[in-house]
This record gives structure tokens, sequence and C-alpha cells, in this order.
């Protein structure tokens, strides 16, 4: 899954350019999902849907043409990640994950000194001689996120020669550096749960592998090579 973040203040303009890009990037064939953060409660709008899921803390509503899934806690932005199974997630919002690159929305160019972290491919509303490349087309906009987007773990396992993913992050934005130097994104060991892979950091993949490879090599016809093991649970 590739990543990409719009950030910016308030009546910015982020929430119009996630819809036009998501139905720019749709019409290419790409699937997307949209994850955007809010200063209000979220609920389903059925009413008795929403007290059935009050009354437990979590639930799911569905219709025939929907499923709205609710959670009354704050979840990790990792972790709301993994329930999505697409090409490309458009996150709006979320200034302090450091994980992706990101779409700076300014409405004017004094805001960028607040927005910009190094992960800036390019700003989209207002703005003269930034590092960045100022945007207004859709369709550039899409190439560029085609390009640019990707998504490290958040590990900060240091494999990489770096101590954390949001050094590495910044220097995959600035071209220094490439997502295949992520180690845990690379390793040995590819752990995959339906179909989506799990980072895991260098030590654990080790351990995974020198435990599974300790286990079965006791047993009669077992020789070197590549293993697939499938658990269904």
């Amino acid at each position: 899954m590739k990543v990409i973040g719009i950030v910016g203040f308030k009546k910015s303009g982020k929430t119009s350019l996630a819809v036009n890009l998501c139905q720019e990037l749709r019409s290419r064939g790409f699937t997307v999902a949209v994850i955007k953060h809010s200063d209000s409660n979220l609920t389903p709008a059925d009413v008795d849907s929403t007290k059935m899921i009050e009354c437990s803390g979590q639930g799911a509503a569905l219709s025939d043409s929907e499923t709205v899934i609710s959670f009354q806690e704050v979840m990790p932005l990792e972790e709301v990640l993994k329930f999505f199974r697409t090409d490309i997630a458009v996150i709006e919002g979320f200034k302090d994950e450091k994980t992706y690159p990101k779409i700076v929305c300014l409405r004017d160019e004094t805001e960028a000194k607040n927005l910009f972290d190094g992960l800036q491919i390019c700003v989209v509303g207002s703005g003269e001689d930034l590092s960045v490349p100022l945007v207004s087309d859709i369709h550039e906009l899409a190439d560029l996120v085609l390009e640019k987007s990707f998504k490290l773990p958040r590990l900060d396992c240091g494999a990489c020669g770096f101590d954390t993913c949001y050094e590495l992050a910044k220097a995959i934005v600035m071209g220094e550096k490439t997502v295949e130097d992520c180690a845990s994104l690379q390793g040995e060991v590819d752990l995959r749960i339906d179909g989506e892979i799990l980072p895991l950091n260098p030590f654990i993949a080790r351990m995974i592998s020198n435990t599974i490879i300790g286990l079965l090599s006791s047993l009669r016809g077992f020789r070197t090579g590549s293993i697939e093991m499938t658990i269904e649970k």
C-alpha cells in the first residue's frame, strides 16, 4: 500500500483536494482509501445503530449498500491502516505523522514554516520561492502521488542506518534513499496476514526464521530452501 498525506490548516482546501485526488486516482483504475482526522465526534447516521454501538464501545452497522465499523477509542493510524486493502491511502490531517510524504495546502506562504517537516513533495494553494513545486493541476498532482507516495512501518529499528523511520522517510523524499533501503520491508522473512505484509524489524525476522528452521530441521525430508507456511485461524 502506498500512502500520501494532505496537511494544512482549517479552510485551506484539504478535503476538496482529497476528494478530487481520489476521483482522479480511481479514474485511472487504482483502489483508494481515505482516512481523515476530525476534531468532532463520529457516529453512524442511523440512531438505533449508534445506541447499540455506544452500549458496547465497539460495533458495526451494515446495510444493503455499506458497512460502518465504529470503535469508541482512539486508535493509532498504524492500526487503522491495517483494515484497508487498497493501492493508495489518502490521509487528511495527522500533521505529526512522519512515515509518508505529504502534500501541503497553504492559504499563504507564511504557513510553510509550521507545516513543512521535510516530507513535503509539493504545495497546493498559495506560495512562491518554496523548496517544493506549487501544483494546481489535478492530473499533474496524481502523477506526482503515484511517483512519490510510500509508507514506512514506524519501527525505528535502525537497520537502514538512520535512528528513526522519519529520518529515512526524509531521505526518500529528497531522492537520497528509496523504500528498498527499509530493512524491515526487505527482510528474509515475508510475513503476511490476510495477504498484507506485516513489517518486521531484522531482530524479530531472524528470531522467527531461526525458530522455524530449528523446528523443521529435525523432520525427515527437510532440506534448505524457501519455506512457505499457511496458518488458518
